[in-house]
């Protein structure tokens, strides 16, 4: 039995690896989403890792670069969702704190009280009822609950532009202006991936034509002088 691995087990451990790879970019990326943020980085970071990703794969285990790319457009779709999961996070937080700070002005409590109140208790002491009050006025606002009404009501807020989740700059576009800006991201990561994979095919063909070439030339005459009608 011969000890290289089969192509189905090629391809499953290819498709591992997009998975992992697709899912550790948008987690690290959510988790820098609360501090810092620039419209575009999600294609850009994520189209890229599964584009040259692929390329790596292709090269060392010699998988069909079509099922490649098909793969890296579906994980692109996938790892949205995960990013997804820290922004509906990022939201409800930002809520809370919002809330909290609203009834800490409100409360007569002095900032000190406040103070040792908030590293004692969290933002839970003034603001326990921060997430039945946002689930309240997602549904007023969009009709629907739960992380999709908040993904809607997050369009309604406005597309992130930069800088931090809670004072950074956005650009009110409703929401079929925030779904057309998600499509156009979503597909700038595509593209991004699937070019990746195309520049290493134009590279390789280019590198087996060279190398074909030069095989066909290699013998009497084929020296630096040599005539071209030798």
């Amino acid at each position: 039995m011969s000890g290289r691995p089969t192509a189905w087990s090629r391809r499953l451990l290819g498709a591992l690896v997009l998975i992992a790879v697709a899912t550790v970019v948008p987690v690290l990326l959510g988790l820098l989403s609360w501090y810092f943020w620039v419209l575009g980085l999600f294609g850009l970071c994520v189209g890229g890792a599964l584009g040259w990703t692929s390329v790596v794969l292709a090269s060392w285990l010699s998988i069909d670069r079509l099922s490649l790319r098909r793969l890296a457009i579906i994980l692109i779709l996938f790892g949205f969702g995960v990013f997804q999961v820290f922004e509906d996070a990022h939201q409800q937080r930002a809520f809370r704190e919002v809330l909290f700070e609203t009834k800490s002005a409100s409360s007569g409590l002095s900032p000190a009280e406040i103070t040792r109140i908030r590293e004692a208790s969290g933002l839970g002491f003034l603001a326990k009822d921060a997430d039945s009050l946002l689930e309240s006025q997602v549904a007023i606002a969009t009709g629907l609950t739960g992380p999709v009404g908040r993904y809607v009501f997050r369009l309604q807020a406005g597309l992130r532009l930069g800088g931090p989740y809670r004072g950074g700059r956005g650009l009110d576009l409703g929401i079929l202006g925030g779904v057309l800006a998600t499509l156009i991201e979503l597909s700038v990561a595509g593209v991004i991936a699937w070019r990746a994979l195309r520049s290493f095919d134009s590279g390789g063909a280019g590198g087996a034509s060279d190398v074909r070439g030069s095989e066909a030339h290699v013998g009497p005459g084929s020296g630096p002088n040599a005539s071209p009608h030798a």
